[in-house]
């Protein structure tokens, strides 16, 4: 009984690893630049880049409404997937010495966030490191793309951690601004 466990969990990972989604390639133009904002395929929508959920359920991330998405704060960011769906919404007042707060749907339940840090709306738009019982989010932002206004937009990897070990990153876009 117990070589055979052995022998599963030796399995398990490669078994996982063939069922994986394959990496989705950055699009680019005849030059070989990359191409900001460009369409994704709808398979591609909300393909995780690594999903490490090693105990309890896998972590999903489903699209944000309207309504959820109600949040106090002057300033505001979210992060989107590559189709454009909200995944995640913050808000933080200038004050540095204010923390942000912040809203997502994780597996179906609507879970509010709180920064972790201090910093206001300037340390929001850098990323975002919040929590919630047993979740804690990290947003590191990447390069910059022009938005042609006041607001910024990068593209961006949001990686959610849950408390018994489960974790799924996210690639995306953080956008923020007024």
């Amino acid at each position: 009984m117990q070589i055979s466990s052995t022998i599963a969990l030796l399995i398990l990972p490669v078994l996982a690893s063939a069922c994986s989604p394959a990496e989705t390639p950055v699009p680019q133009d005849a030059d070989g630049n990359q191409v900001a904002g460009a369409a994704v395929e709808p398979a591609e929508r909300t393909a995780p880049v690594v999903n490490e959920a090693t105990g309890g359920d896998p972590i999903t991330l489903d699209p944000l409404t309207g309504d959820e998405a109600a949040l106090e704060g002057e300033l505001r960011c979210a992060f989107a997937n590559p189709a454009g769906e909200t995944l995640l919404i913050a808000a933080a007042d200038v004050d540095p010495a204010g923390r942000a707060s912040a809203m997502m749907r994780a597996n179906g339940t609507v879970e509010r966030l709180v920064g972790r840090t201090e910093g206001g709306f300037d340390a929001l738009a850098k990323g975002a490191s919040l929590g919630t019982r047993g979740l804690t989010v990290e947003i590191v932002r990447g390069t910059a793309i022009p938005t042609g206004n006041e607001g910024s937009r990068h593209r961006a990897t949001i990686r959610i951690d849950r408390a018994d070990g489960g974790r799924r990153t996210y690639e995306g876009f953080w956008t923020c601004g007024p």
